[in-house]
């Protein structure tokens, strides 16, 4: 079984032909390797134009990930705090999801901030500002990446989605409930969260 993550850097790649795809569904039709690849969407719809209507892409079962569960993003951010001899208090659980939304690797990253600032405060003031700066700075390399290989639908739906600002309803939760990459895509698109005034 093989493992592959961001398997549309293999989809996206033209250096991989029809032949290479060939051989790698020969592979899976004679039962000598299973693959699990992850991807930001369908790898027919990631694929370069010289592969997009190869057959390989019949042998898969699509399955969306989505976010983790309420319950689950929670105890991302309690459990390994536990683990390190840390608390955290109902507001910085609060304040770790609405950074990070319910992505398990957002999630990860901010807590990996939040932990440090604990640890060097000695229990002592926490300051969230200097912890979502260091956040943000960190992950933006990954949501670039992550925004590069999105499609254009995506794209215009998550611009919209930045704009509106806090919405109990997103089209894509997994990265649009994240208060850090929503600030990225108003960043990258030079735009900002739609306001309206009483006299408007």
């Amino acid at each position: 079984v093989l493992l592959l993550d961001a398997f549309d850097n293999i989809t996206l790649n033209e250096h991989f032909d029809p032949n290479f795809f060939r051989f790698l569904r020969a592979q899976a039709t004679m039962d000598k390797v299973s693959y699990v690849t992850a991807t930001l969407a369908p790898l027919a719809k990631i694929a370069h134009k010289g592969i997009v209507d190869s057959p390989f892409f019949n042998i898969f079962y699509n399955y969306s990930l989505g976010p983790l569960a309420l319950e689950e993003a929670q105890a991302l951010i309690v459990i390994p705090a536990k683990k390190a001899g840390l608390s955290c208090t109902e507001e910085e659980i609060t304040w770790v999801l609405k950074l990070a939304g319910r992505h398990p690797f957002f999630i990860q990253r901010v807590c990996h901030y939040l932990y440090e600032e604990k640890l060097s405060q000695n229990n002592g003031q926490i300051d969230l500002r200097h912890v979502k700066k260091q956040a943000y700075e960190d992950l933006q390399s990954h949501f670039q990446d992550t925004w590069k290989r999105l499609s254009n639908e995506h794209l215009t739906v998550l611009q919209n989605e930045a704009r509106q600002g806090d919405k109990n309803d997103r089209s894509f939760p997994e990265l649009s409930e994240s208060d850090l990459f929503r600030q990225f895509v108003r960043d990258a698109c030079r735009t900002e969260v739609f306001k309206m005034t009483a006299e408007e």
